[in-house]
């Protein structure tokens, strides 16, 4: 793609090394990552006086109002460019006007930044640290929109991390949504919120071309998820010490990684999971009843994580299994208030489904009723039928099978390092650590790699009787990366449908903390230990080969 003249008309002048370069894209990745949370940030400013630094909330809440915002965006460029274009400028200089607003009040400004600092910075640091690995083969990186899908599998992968930008595209330029793209599908089979977020943001383009711009946006979008697990150990309770250690393990895991910059809305999505995971374990841990913006945030996220990818709805059963037990916390008006939130968020797009681009249920006859092809019978007939051609011997022997595969087809590949050779010197074997990257990308026991460690110290912990976590509560964390799991399963029509392309990832997150409460309870040197592995498996396997 030809990069073309923006606002910024003396980016024009910078060298070409630099403008084609790696560190141009790093500085536009920043540039973009902020434009995101500067509406967020100012809604926070709104909200929180001197908001508490040891507080998930603000994070929270800066994430889910920015996303809110390009979700509206979404629907306002669906209706009028022009307006949409208005919309983005209004959202921007207001938010700005806020936050300088804001800084004329020094103590409150500082408390606010502090108080959502860290999760950013390191999310911040994260996407640098990926966007570079995965830029560092790419002559020109603004030039190759197949980069993601071909940059760590020879075949190469399906073109869904372009969805989003082939739906903002036609949404922009506003040409025909049919057809569509990618094997049939259809606008309306994924969801519209990256989509959104990157038409809010579209208009004040910086410099590159539009894949360079969509790609470290919604990079940056996916590595929210780093901010989900801080959110999350905050809400637990768990050190700031332990908070680093977990994210830096997890930083350094290739499934993290490449999710992060192949980048469909899994992770992104995960992140507003466990957002609502953290609002809700913060109410259960001080034994309070929810405020109303609590409510708010933890409906909200729940209403965007479905309008970023609809898997999410496989980690909701662990979601309303806590929320039932505390029932007594939350009142039968926050409810209310807070199913209204969600139906405000996911029905217009339910109408768009079903009236502008029918039938949009491609996804659900697919994971429901194992029927990959486009068909005009309804979810439910589709289900049904299913069901029916089988005996009720083979739809259990299907469900052990789904079971089954959750520990992968090849267990023991953990980390991939059997293809490295170090004699005569470094070589990495690019077969093996490709075989190897495939089993981290498919299986949910393979993504969480030498973290699997932590089932042996956990299961000796217990044992012994001295069952205490370096995370706490990171056991139930276990519990209910499990329980989602085993419905996944259980709902999937298989045999063997459970790779992880089809799961939530927020479970997986969910797992590899609870399993690092355990792992970090060993001695200092066996913790450094399995810390080289990991970073070993995302160096040699998944950075160094091309």
């Amino acid at each position: 793609m030809s990069y073309h003249p923006s606002l910024f008309a003396p980016l024009a002048a910078l060298p070409l090394p630099f403008i084609n370069g790696t560190p141009f894209a790093l500085v536009l990745f920043l540039l973009y990552f902020a434009l995101f949370l500067l509406p967020g940030l100012a809604v926070c400013s709104l909200l929180f006086g001197r908001a508490q630094a040891n507080s998930a909330l603000p994070v929270i809440v800066t994430m889910a109002a920015s996303a809110c915002l390009g979700l509206l965006a979404f629907w306002i460029f669906f209706f009028s460019k022009t307006l949409g274009r208005s919309f983005c400028f209004v959202v921007y200089l207001s938010s700005a006007a806020l936050l300088l607003r804001l800084f004329r009040h020094k103590l409150s400004a500082l408390a606010l930044l502090r108080s959502v600092r860290n999760p950013l910075v390191y999310a911040a640091g994260t996407g640098l640290l990926y966007t570079a690995f995965f830029f560092v083969p790419s002559k020109s990186v603004g030039s190759d929109p197949e980069l993601p899908a071909s940059r760590f599998f020879g075949p190469g992968l399906p073109e869904d991390n372009l969805i989003p930008l082939f739906l903002a595209d036609r949404i922009y330029d506003r040409r025909p949504l049919r057809p569509f793209c990618c094997g049939g599908w259809l606008s309306s089979d994924r969801p519209p919120l990256e989509s959104g977020v990157f038409l809010l943001q579209r208009p004040l383009r910086v410099g590159g071309g539009n894949w360079l711009h969509y790609q470290l946006l919604a990079s940056a979008l996916q590595c929210l998820w780093v901010c989900g697990v801080w959110c999350l150990l905050v809400s637990l309770g768990a050190s700031e010490t332990r908070t680093k250690q977990t994210i830096a393990f997890l930083v350094c895991s290739g499934f993290l990684f490449y999710n992060s910059v192949y980048t469909w809305p899994k992770l992104f999505a995960s992140a507003l999971i466990l957002s609502t995971f953290a609002v809700l374990v913060a109410i259960v841990r001080e034994g309070r009843p929810a405020t109303k913006l609590e409510v708010l945030t933890a409906s909200g996220s729940v209403g965007l994580s479905l309008m970023a990818h609809p898997g999410s709805v496989f980690s909701l059963p662990a979601l309303a299994a806590l929320a039932f037990r505390n029932r007594r916390l939350v009142s039968l008006r926050q409810v209310a208030l807070g199913a209204s939130v969600v139906l405000c968020l996911v029905l217009p797009w339910s109408a768009y489904q079903r009236w502008v681009d029918p039938p949009g249920d491609r996804l659900m006859k697919m994971h429901l009723g194992d029927e990959p092809d486009p068909t005009s019978r309804s979810t439910w007939q589709v289900i049904r039928d299913a069901y029916r051609k089988h005996s009720a011997g083979e739809i259990v022997r299907f469900k052990i099978s789904n079971l089954a595969l959750l520990f992968g087809r090849h267990p023991w590949d953990l980390v991939g390092l059997d293809a490295v050779r170090v004699r005569p010197e470094l070589h990495v074997d690019s077969r093996a650590a490709e075989r190897s990257r495939r089993n981290q990308l498919e299986y949910i026991w393979n993504a969480i790699g030498i973290l699997n460690v932590g089932w042996l110290v956990g299961f000796a912990a217990v044992a012994r009787r001295s069952a205490k976590s370096a995370v706490p509560f990171a056991p139930w964390l276990i519990v209910a990366g499990v329980v989602n799991l085993t419905m996944w399963s259980l709902v999937m029509f298989g045999p063997s449908r459970t790779v992880t392309t089809h799961s939530s990832y927020a479970d997986i997150l969910l797992l590899s903390v609870g399993l690092l409460g355990w792992i970090l309870t060993l001695p200092r040197f066996v913790v450094a230990l399995v810390f080289c592995i990991q970073a070993a498996n995302f160096l040699l396997v998944w950075v160094w080969p091309r």
